[in-house]
């Protein structure tokens, strides 16, 4: 069975208390991979046992914290909530459950969302009308969808996690850093010029904790995405229960799309 990817949008944890440490540049204490690459012999060896801990993940269930710095708050909201994910049905549709809270740019209010899919079926619930909106067609989720898919860390349920950070042009092993009181191993990477990123594992499972994506827009300003992962746990045995759409009592049902 296939573990799709789907592209994730994620980043810096100043803003949300998490110890940074300072990165060397690259390169430092680094030995030569393939060629024009220099990659950093620890760091290979933790992405290895990174990518071998989230190749047994079936399910993950996790607290997220999503947000933004730099030029990129005035497009990208912050998110945060719960998060459940599992591995992908035969149509290749990642399965999922989640209740966040939206905070757009300059906004003090906060947007509650609960969605889905159980691998076959997307789901939107509005609490707000009472109103289920489910279909097939991942359209249902609304002008929110994206923003859903923020706060999902993909890497648990693709066939090949890490596949593309394991072959970047540029890594490197950072200081050690505590995310959400975990001891983390950091590493820093570039799979090209454009893309960068810091991926934070725990010293304990090799599981990611969180991980910062920067980008630079025409100007040459730095803007930053980071998803932080608090209160994980996971399934090494998949089940379905935990994606099955259940119509709350008094709500109706539509396979319209979500506003």
């Amino acid at each position: 069975m296939s573990r799709n990817r789907r592209p994730d949008f994620h980043l810096p944890a100043l803003l949300l208390g998490v110890a940074v440490s300072t990165l060397p540049a690259f390169g430092q204490g680094a030995t030569a991979g393939a060629p024009g690459a220099v990659v950093g012999a620890e760091a290979m060896k933790v992405l290895k046992q990174a990518q071998d801990s989230l190749s047994k993940v079936k399910i993950a269930r996790y607290d997220a914290a999503y947000t933004a710095s730099g030029w990129l708050t005035q497009f990208v909201p912050a998110v945060e909530g719960t998060v459940i994910i599992g591995e992908p049905s035969k149509y290749d549709v990642t399965r999922f459950r989640c209740e966040v809270r939206v905070t757009p740019h300059e906004s003090d209010e906060k947007i509650s969302l609960a969605a889905g899919s159980d691998g076959d079926l997307f789901f939107m619930i509005d609490p707000t009308t009472k109103t289920v909106y489910a279909d097939m067609d991942q359209a249902v989720l609304g002008k929110h969808s994206r923003t859903l898919h923020r706060v999902l860390m993909n890497e648990f349920v693709i066939d090949e996690p890490l596949k593309d950070e394991l072959e970047a042009k540029e890594m490197e092993l950072g200081e050690e850093t505590v995310v959400g009181g975990e001891p983390c191993y950091q590493v820093r990477l570039s799979t090209s010029d454009t893309n960068r990123a810091a991926w934070f594992f725990s010293k304990k499972d090799f599981l990611p904790r969180r991980v910062d994506r920067f980008r630079k827009n025409r100007e040459g300003e730095e803007g930053t995405t980071s998803l932080v992962l608090t209160g994980l746990s996971i399934d090494l045995t998949f089940r379905p229960e935990p994606f099955r759409l259940r119509v709350p009592s008094g709500y109706k049902r539509t396979d319209e799309f979500a506003p």
